[in-house]
């Protein structure tokens, strides 16, 4: 027994007792000596060392109170402790700073806020669902995910790429506004084209993908063909939106350049007396006939007269012929000229083709030759 204790026993020496504070006989968190229930004391009242100066507990991720004695990549260092245990928010669980891409949505911020997260799924992929801004991928972000043909990011439907994300194609309804013509040099299946990113088509050669018209629609007789060009004369397509005398009207187009046939250069049906020269169409049979009388004529043929119509009070002989042939096509009614106006000459054939008329017997005079 120490002596102070007697006396405190045996006299009541209360002076006798050394001052003692209380620090000294319970112990203090933060007096620099570690005491039973202690952690730690490292004697100062920082939250953001290794000691929590509030309660002498070691620094842990999770404590609320971040560290700040460590630098970053050093065992221990914290971005953040925001003391919860909610991995969604702007603190992660392992105390570093939410971030798009981390693979963990966060669920605390709204649209429209900075840091807002649509989707994230963690990786550096643009092409999937969720693009690396952390936004759910749609038609028009400029990454082509799975269903899209293209994505250029952009609103035009005149490029390369529909704003549905399709590419462009003839028949769309978009005319295409970002090509050149090309070149138009003559080609053909032996002569190719030979300039980069150009193809053959209507014997020329144009830009892949050139459109000089696009309607959208799948009728090839109106102003814009279906391979996206305008329609004209001579490109072997009858337009059928038109009506005569209206601009662009075509009664035929036989898409040749051969103006002696049944359709003329100028998409007009071939006419007798059109000063066109028909020569596709044979003559025919030439059997005899008789005052337009074609019983006798072959199918497709007509008893056709030269040069003069027959008298009505005689009988008169021509040939049977295809009405549509021309021996010759001055485009006149002079019968002296060398043609005549049934488009038969005057020389050798006439001799095949004259008509030779008979009148009609008299009763009382008898009958007169005429010719």
């Amino acid at each position: 027994m120490k002596p102070w204790s007697l006396c405190f026993l045996l006299l009541g020496c209360t002076n006798a007792l050394p001052e003692l504070s209380g620090a000294a006989a319970l112990g203090r968190c933060g007096d620099a000596q570690q005491q039973i229930g202690e952690a730690c004391d490292d004697g100062n009242q920082s939250n953001s060392d290794g000691c929590v100066g509030d309660n002498c507990s070691l620094a842990a991720c999770g404590d609320g109170y971040r560290r700040a004695d460590l630098s970053l990549g050093v065992d221990g260092y914290e971005a953040c402790d925001d003391g919860n245990s909610i991995d969604t928010d702007g603190c992660r669980n392992d105390c570093s700073l939410a971030r798009c891409g981390d693979g963990v949505l966060r669920t605390d911020i709204l649209v429209g806020q900075a840091g807002y997260e649509a989707c994230d799924d963690g990786n550096d992929n643009n092409n999937d669902t969720c693009s690396t801004a952390c936004q759910a991928a749609y038609c028009g972000d400029g990454f082509r995910q799975s269903g899209e043909e293209c994505d250029d990011g952009n609103s035009s439907d005149v490029d390369g790429c529909l704003v549905t994300c399709r590419t462009a194609r003839c028949g769309d309804g978009y005319r295409r506004a970002d090509l050149q013509v090309g070149s138009r040099i003559e080609c053909s299946g032996a002569s190719p084209c030979q300039a980069l990113g150009e193809v053959c088509l209507l014997g020329h050669c144009f830009t892949e993908g050139f459109e000089a018209c696009d309607d959208g629609n799948n009728d090839d007789s109106d102003a814009c063909t279906n391979n996206c060009f305008d329609a004209y004369c001579g490109d072997g397509i009858v337009r059928e939106d038109a009506n005569p005398g209206e601009l662009g009207y075509e009664a035929c187009d036989d898409g040749n350049q051969v103006n002696e046939d049944g359709c003329l250069n100028t998409c007009i049906a071939a006419a007798r007396n059109d000063g066109v020269h028909r020569q596709d169409i044979s003559l025919g049979s030439a059997n005899p006939c008789t005052n337009n009388d074609a019983q006798f004529c072959d199918l497709g043929e007509e008893c056709r007269f030269y040069p003069d119509p027959c008298p009505e009070d005689a009988t008169c002989n021509g040939i049977c012929a295809d009405p549509r042939f021309e021996a010759c096509d001055d485009g006149d009614q002079d019968h002296t000229d060398g043609c005549t106006p049934n488009n038969l000459p005057m020389g050798s054939l006439s001799v095949l083709a004259g008509q030779h008329c008979q009148e009609i017997a008299d009763p009382v005079a008898g009958a007169v030759d005429g010719e």
